[in-house]
């Protein structure tokens, strides 16, 4: 769907010099059973997106934070103020780098674009989540490649490439340097999948004036837009509650709020804010 190919359908696995460092699958449910997590996937995207507005971007949220964090319900646009207790909680991050050229894809209509952008910052941003990076998904499995590789130089091989999907890149290095001592002495980028910009599409788009671009124009809307519509819902939902006969009414104005507004945290919270690079540095 985004110009991607899963791995088995490129890659050869047969040849002599390859070698399978995982935990087979039952060997993977009985270490998920025995740390209490349940299932070989990652968590469901309602759970997932439960878990982010109860307890946003950090790993074990104080209480006193989670209380905060219930207060914004009571307030217009909560989705807004959750981001801005994300983004001071966790130290100040940036704007991710995909925040503005998805906002001009969108503004150029060019959905496909939008769709590779909002991706890639998916995969970026889970490598931030805590859960995920502790799990056995991601641990055991490490350490298995881990195990692997020092065999592999306990046999004098000097020559080592490991494929892993990126989610495992970050602790998988700190594996590897943790207990086999080994230093990072370079690091070297190398480009396998690209998103071409509107501009690059409709070259058209550059020769306007830069405040006439249909992207700039939505970066300046987008915030006032948000604020205003989640201002308009708030009061319509306080007028629903006043009108409302009974407890059931109440509780599913009130759960229907909060879900709508939670699916916009949600979406925001993936793509809106690197935690990784920080604005005041």
């Amino acid at each position: 769907a985004h110009g991607l190919q899963a791995q088995f359908d490129v890659l050869s696995i047969t040849g002599k010099r390859v070698y399978v460092a995982d935990l087979d699958i039952d060997a993977l449910r009985a270490a998920q059973a025995q740390c209490g997590e349940g299932s070989g996937a990652p968590a469901a995207p309602l759970e997932e997106a439960a878990r982010l507005v109860l307890q946003g971007r950090g790993a074990n949220t104080p209480l006193r934070q989670q209380l905060l964090r219930a207060l914004v319900w009571l307030v217009p646009c909560p989705e807004a103020q959750l981001l801005l207790l994300d983004w001071a909680w966790l130290g100040g991050g940036q704007p991710s780098e995909v925040l503005f050229p998805l906002a001009e894809a969108v503004a150029a209509l060019d959905l496909q674009a939008a769709r590779k952008l909002a991706f890639a910052q998916i995969m970026v941003a889970s490598q931030e989540d805590n859960a995920m990076q502790k799990s056995v998904l991601i641990k055991r499995r490490n350490a298995e490649v881990v195990a692997a590789l020092q065999r592999a130089l306990q046999d004098e091989c000097r020559d080592v490439v490991i494929l892993y999907g990126a989610l495992h890149m970050a602790d998988l290095r700190f594996q590897i340097q943790e207990q086999l001592g080994l230093k990072l002495v370079a690091r070297d980028w190398r480009t396998v999948w690209g998103v071409r910009l509107p501009g690059k599409n409709n070259p058209r788009l550059y020769d306007l004036p830069s405040l006439l671009r249909p992207g700039t124009a939505l970066r300046l809307v987008a915030l006032p837009l948000l604020l205003m519509t989640g201002a308009a819902d708030y009061l319509g939902m306080i007028g629903d509650l006043a009108k409302s006969p009974d407890i059931v009414s109440t509780s599913v104005l009130l759960m229907s709020y909060m879900l709508r507004h939670g699916v916009v945290y949600y979406a925001a919270s993936k793509w809106a804010l690197d935690s990784n690079q920080k604005l005041f540095a």
